[in-house]
């Protein structure tokens, strides 16, 4: 698989066993972007995978590669517990951290996360500005953001969510809570989730 997560036509039909046309019918079917790997087309291994779970079809090896996952906050504690809820919620997923919002927009480029977890409050560049940067660079179109935060009010979750935010969540949460959300945002199946995991307390 390619390193941008980019899989040629040819290849993923291989992958899972299908003819290149009836990769192309599921593809029109369910309005799944291509996207340009020379010399020709390609799809993204998440929408390959989609497609598959909505067929309720074998996922490939090739395909089983988990989301990257970034988490950036300047309280060690608090990031030491993102870490600690999120580790081994999907297979094989990677987690990186960050402990301001700086570094994390480094590491975004080094990593490109399928999923953003950010404090908001943080000395330097804070996450409400880590969120616009994201936002406003087209290479990071479809990575998730989740967004904690201490402050409360309709206008400050107005002003967070138009920060690029996809959604945010309140301190004190819980861990089970901070799972959810990861869940709901990156929309993986239940076929990649560690079930165990997403049920303890």
């Amino acid at each position: 698989m390619e390193k941008s997560g980019l899989i040629g036509l040819s290849r993923a039909a291989e992958l899972c066993g299908i003819g290149a046309s009836t990769l192309r019918h599921w593809i029109e079917e369910d309005g799944v972007p291509l996207r340009r790997l020379p010399p020709g087309r390609a799809i993204h291994w998440k929408d390959l995978h989609k497609c598959l779970v909505r067929r309720k079809l074998p996922i490939p090896e090739g395909l089983r590669g988990g989301p990257r996952l970034l988490l950036v906050d300047d309280d060690p504690d608090l990031l030491l517990t993102l870490v600690d809820s999120l580790d081994g919620l999907w297979e094989k997923a990677s987690i990186g951290t960050a402990r301001d919002g700086r570094r994390g927009l480094e590491k975004l480029l080094e990593r490109r996360p399928d999923l953003l977890v950010t404090d908001l409050e943080m000395p330097g560049l804070s996450g409400v500005e880590l969120c616009r940067c994201v936002r406003s660079n087209p290479e990071f179109v479809h990575m998730k953001i989740l967004a904690i935060t201490g402050r409360h009010g309709s206008q400050y979750s107005r002003t967070v969510l138009d920060s690029g935010a996809d959604e945010y969540l309140p301190k004190p949460f819980t861990p089970d809570e901070l799972r959810q959300a990861a869940v709901r945002l990156l929309g993986v199946s239940s076929d990649a989730l560690t079930s165990s995991r997403l049920r303890s307390p």
